[in-house]
């Protein structure tokens, strides 16, 4: 029996590639933010690594304290540290040493009320203080003659707590002559600073497991929330155009992918689990905060910088917070949102600004010194301080940085441009120059790099579409999902070019999940209209032009009708 064959047409392929920069902006991100929770290993040490042996059991009080300050004088003194040392990292032993050479007799007398303010401020560990280290240090100002007892011997001890648990412990002292330059002055007093971070074998390999699953959270939701959306843009450009009614003519399409950074900055949960693990580490962000305090050694204030640079989540987790806020009681006008990369330098430059002023300005470090002592009982304020408050603020301290930064900006924008939340896009030279397709409209960081896409250069090119979510969230803020952090960065550019390969026409696309259309304002009707392209589309009509009661929304001043048109199948992408 002859068997027919049927030949069916072939599927007609549309050729996609992606762009260089864009991926390499997208990748570098990725990177960036799915290895965020093992940058804390640049400064803290491996689970793996077994800890120094100290010694950890005393009788008492008195006896910690003699214990230690004969284990740290005999390993850090001026015959076993090289000569100028004033900052050392003993990585045998897990110890931070600083050392500052004092004279005190060229100063006094100085009263104990002005002591912090004129002679402790700028010493190493100050911020830890407490009240017996205080009244040490000061009783050599005291008087031109004071005969405060010096020597290894006659320091203090104590212990550095966090909800009673040891975090560190420290000691300090101080020592005749000039053991750090070798000077011949008789003036001369050396000061001896040392810190002590005790590792706890199964508490590291815990957090170091919860920073792996952390790191799978990050990239789960990476994929889950934008590369799966991109993996199927994709494969619909291929197999369908970008057009609802594609032509007979094949296209070839450049894809120029986003920062999809800022969606993983605006989960909430995933922003609560960085949070979490930076108070996990408050031992190493005490030593960081130490380092910051410290002026000579340019490489550890460098890595220093690094490591703090992680608390910019506590900014991140903050603008979340705020986020949900006014999302619920519909405030969004309220805030202007932030770029996150000026967020990110913000809080770089904020956070190790913050913990060198808690050494060197005595306002602040007056603050510190009440914040580690009002949780300690009376009778144990000279042995142990405890931290649980400081953190607390040091945490709201980098968090009140951005979002003091988009209530204030908003307040001023409204005062300073009263008339601008009422003018129409468009109108005026100021808001005709506004073109929400374009890259310029983005965060400084996208803007830079995307201006390397050659087709982004070109004057001759046609100009683009999309962008229509962000006029709308010009009209009626009320309308962002999130009203704190800029989501523009995340969008993709789509650069079609025709079966002549001219290009054609430029798209901007955003993620329809930025839009909320849930408000008691912020309806969006659905259009009887299908979307031209395999994107949704919005449609945005004025008062002159459509009146409808039944779709009626109060848009800054005005009252428009929103639409959005739908794909003939479903897409995560607006134009």
């Amino acid at each position: 029996m002859t068997r027919i064959a049927v030949c069916s047409h072939p599927v007609r392929r549309h050729t996609v590639r992606m762009n260089r920069v864009g991926l390499a902006l997208s990748v570098v991100s990725l990177l960036n933010i799915a290895s965020m929770p093992m940058k804390a290993y640049i400064s803290e040490y491996l689970p793996w690594r077994a800890p120094p042996t100290v010694p950890d059991t005393y009788a008492n009080y008195s006896d910690f304290n003699a214990q230690k300050l004969a284990f740290n004088g005999a390993l850090y003194n001026n015959e076993t540290l090289s000569r100028g040392a004033t900052y050392l990292t003993d990585t045998v032993h897990d110890i931070q040493v600083m050392r500052y050479v004092l004279f005190p007799a060229l100063v006094a007398p100085i009263s104990r009320d002005n002591c912090l303010s004129q002679f402790l401020v700028g010493l190493p560990g100050l911020v830890f203080f407490t009240p017996a280290q205080m009244d040490y240090l000061c009783h050599l100002v005291e008087a031109t003659n004071a005969t405060t007892p010096v020597g290894v011997e006659s320091g203090s001890c104590f212990r550095n707590t966090q909800l009673t648990l040891e975090i560190g412990t420290i000691c300090l002292w101080v020592t005749r002559g000039d053991a750090v330059y070798g000077s011949n002055d008789s003036l001369a007093l050396t000061y001896s600073f040392v810190y002590n971070a005790p590792r706890y074998c199964t508490w590291l390999w815990c957090k170091f497991a919860y920073r792996v699953f952390t790191t799978g959270i990050v990239i789960r939701r990476l994929w889950s929330q934008y590369y799966r959306h991109i993996v199927h843009l994709r494969q619909r450009l291929v197999l369908e155009s970008h057009v609802a009614t594609p032509r007979r003519d094949r296209w070839r399409y450049e894809l120029v992918l986003g920062d999809p950074t800022a969606i993983i900055l605006l989960d909430a949960w995933v922003a609560l689990a960085f949070v979490v693990d930076i108070w996990l580490s408050t031992a190493n962000v005490g030593i960081a905060v130490l380092r910051a305090s410290q002026n000579s050694d340019i490489v550890v204030n460098l890595l220093n910088i690094l490591y703090l640079s992680r608390t910019v989540w506590f900014g991140y987790f903050g603008l979340c917070m705020t986020a949900h806020l006014l999302r619920r009681y519909e405030a969004q006008h309220l805030f202007d949102e932030v770029d996150p990369t000026m967020v990110a330098i913000g809080v770089t430059v904020f956070g190790p600004l913050i913990s060198w002023l808690s050494g060197n300005w005595a306002p602040l470090a007056s603050v510190y010194h009440w914040l580690f002592s009002v949780l300690v009982p009376y009778e144990q304020k000279s042995e142990k301080d405890e931290i649980f408050l400081a953190c607390v603020f040091y945490t709201f301290c980098i968090a009140s940085l951005p979002v003091g930064y988009g209530f204030v900006a908003a307040s001023v924008r409204h005062r300073a441009f009263p008339m601008l939340k009422y003018c129409k896009i468009g109108v005026g030279p100021r808001l005709r120059a506004i073109d929400y397709s374009s890259y310029v409209y983005n965060t400084v960081k996208n803007r830079l790099l995307l201006s390397l896409v050659r087709s982004f250069r070109d004057p001759s090119a046609m100009p683009s579409r999309g962008g229509s979510i962000y006029e709308l969230f010009r009209r009626n803020a009320n309308y962002k999902t999130s009203a704190t952090l800029s989501l523009c960065g995340a969008d993709c550019y789509l650069l079609c070019y025709d079966g002549d390969d001219v290009l054609t026409e430029k798209l901007r696309l955003s993620l329809l999940s930025s839009l909320s259309q849930n408000g008691r304002t912020t309806l969006i009707a659905e259009s009887r209209t299908a979307s031209p392209y395999i994107f949704n589309a919005l449609e945005m009509q004025l008062p002159d032009v459509l009146r409808s009661r039944s779709s009626k929304v109060r848009v800054q001043g005005e009252v428009a009708f929103v639409a959005i048109q739908r794909p003939l199948a479903p897409s995560p992408w607006c134009l």
